[in-house]
C-alpha cells in the first residue's frame, strides 16, 4: 500500500510512521521544505518526502497535484494530522479518485461561522452568533450576542472571552 500524508505532523507522529513501515505501508510525506520529515525520508524511514510551500492557500492545490503529477495513481489514500490540511486532503483525494470526506463538509467545518450557519439552517441548536467584519458591527453584534461573549476568529483555534 501507499499512502500519501500532507503535513506530517510534529516528531511524535514518528511513531507512526515506523510502525506502518514495518507493515509494509510506503508513506509519501508532503510536507514544507524544512519539515522534519524530509530528514526522515534521507534516512529511509520513510518512503519519500515531497517538499512543498503551504503559505498561498490560492494555489496551494494546484501545485500539491502538480507536485504528485507522476505518481499520482499510485497512492491508495490520502490524509493528514494537521487539522489546516483537512481540506486540502479532501480536493485531492477527490481529485486522486480515492474515498475521502466531502470537500464541501470539510471546508464547511474549518469555518466556524459556516458551520453554525449550516447548523441552524438544519435546525440544530447554536449559540448566538454574529460575523464582525468592520468596527460597525460591533456594537450591533454585542446587542444581538448579549453577555457574556466570546470573540473568535472564523479559523483557528484562538479565542478572546
Amino acid at each position: 500500500s501507499n499512502i500519501l500524508i500532507i503535513q506530517g505532523g510534529y516528531s511524535g507522529k514518528k511513531f507512526i510512521y515506523d510502525r506502518l513501515n514495518e507493515l509494509g505501508v510506503n508513506v509519501t510525506i508532503m510536507d514544507g521544505p524544512d519539515s522534519i520529515w524530509r530528514t526522515e525520508a534521507e534516512k529511509g524511514n520513510i518512503a519519500e518526502f515531497i517538499p512543498l510551500d503551504f503559505t498561498d492557500n490560492e494555489t496551494v492545490f494546484s501545485r500539491a497535484m502538480e507536485a504528485i503529477e507522476d505518481d499520482a495513481g499510485k497512492f491508495d489514500a490520502i490524509t493528514s494530522y494537521f487539522e489546516d490540511a483537512i481540506p486540502l486532503v479532501a480536493r485531492m483525494a477527490a481529485a486522486l479518485s480515492l474515498e475521502g470526506n466531502a470537500v464541501e463538509a470539510c471546508e464547511i467545518a474549518r469555518n466556524k461561522r459556516r458551520t453554525r450557519q449550516v447548523m441552524a439552517e438544519h435546525n440544530l441548536p447554536v449559540p448566538k452568533f454574529r460575523s464582525i467584519l468592520k468596527e460597525e458591527d460591533v456594537l450591533p453584534a454585542c446587542a444581538f450576542v448579549g453577555f457574556p461573549a466570546i470573540l473568535k476568529p472564523v479559523f483557528g483555534a484562538a479565542s478572546l472571552v
